[in-house]
């Protein structure tokens, strides 16, 4: 082989290298700043205007992840409900997120793995005032001065009484918040963590106990409170049971009394026209052709008599 050719070879095989090295090297690093995907219009908006970009610009992770950034997120108060995309923020130093209707936190777990990677935690964060029940979602966000989490209200799909009910409370390492109420009827299963209500109506059910960090201890002592509010029902009663046993005076069958019966006889038998209808209103069950048959009996009665005088007193004369 010549060394021309062999040259010729080599430049080509290292050409190649170089390309797929590039193609390797470039790939990786446009994937890893492609667009976040944020569903939550609110959330968008609110980190694009921290960012001073368009409600519905693309926020990449380059803008929002480098712990240097030391970005204060304050989305209190606007209406959101998925904080899908926000465990890409690992370059922000406090998060508020209170006053929105938040009940799935699981993204702020995420967040919290992302943040213990690089070795950063948040300083402060504010989740108070949403909807959140399950605190277990975010037991390895790592906070490292102030956690607000209270209070919290959420209002649960309605149930029948005397049917637990699985309680819905977790606290941030995993383990059960035990709710009370003073609402009549009320009792809490420990063994397996659920509640029922004897009584129906509209109930209300309170907590208030130590936040239990799943994932660090606290150097300040924090809470979780607040309120459930449910509406237990009486049971169904089935169609059988209800048509066998009348339980609504308007509805249950009922035997006709005398009268009843009678004026049913006769719209059976007579027509009811608009005489018989003034007539029947009377009380007296006859019409005008019952009252005229009457009376030619009572005058063909009256002439007999009349007759009857007259021929004996022709005869005594």
């Amino acid at each position: 082989m010549s060394n021309r050719r062999l040259t010729t070879l080599v430049t080509t095989a290292l050409g190649a290298s170089l390309f797929a090295l590039s193609v390797a090297t470039a790939g990786p690093a446009s994937a890893a700043d492609d667009p976040i995907a944020i569903p939550d219009v609110a959330l968008k908006a609110c980190l694009n205007e921290m960012l001073g970009q368009g409600a519905a610009d693309d926020i990449r992770p380059s803008q929002v992840s480098d712990p240097a950034l030391q970005l204060q997120v304050s989305c209190s108060n606007r209406g959101i409900t998925d904080l899908t995309g926000i465990e890409h923020l690992t370059g922000a130093r406090t998060i508020s997120l209170d006053h929105n209707n938040i009940s799935d936190v699981t993204p702020l777990g995420a967040l919290g793995r992302n943040f213990t990677g690089l070795g950063q935690t948040l300083s402060d964060f504010h989740i108070e005032n949403n909807h959140v029940t399950n605190l277990s979602a975010m037991k390895d966000l790592i906070v490292r001065y102030y956690f607000f989490a209270e209070p919290q209200d959420a209002v649960l799909a309605s149930a029948v009484r005397s049917i637990a009910v699985p309680n819905p409370l977790t606290n941030q390492d995993g383990s059960a918040i035990v709710p009370t109420s003073a609402d009549p009827g009320f009792t809490y299963n420990a063994a397996t963590n659920t509640f029922m209500f004897s009584t129906p109506g509209a109930k209300t059910l309170t907590w208030s106990t130590l936040l239990t960090p799943g994932s660090r201890e606290y150097p300040e002592t924090y809470s979780s409170s607040g309120t459930l509010t449910i509406l237990v029902t009486l049971p169904e009663i089935p169609t059988e049971t209800a048509s066998a046993t009348p339980t609504d005076t308007n509805t249950a069958t009922q035997t006709p009394g005398p009268t009843e019966t009678t004026a049913a006889a006769v719209a059976a038998i007579t027509p009811l026209t608009s005489d018989t209808q003034e007539l029947a209103a009377t009380g007296f069950g006859v019409n005008r052709l019952g009252i005229g048959a009457g009376m030619i009996v009572l005058l063909g009665a009256g002439f007999a008599i009349i007759g009857t005088t007259h021929r004996r007193q022709t005869a005594k004369h």
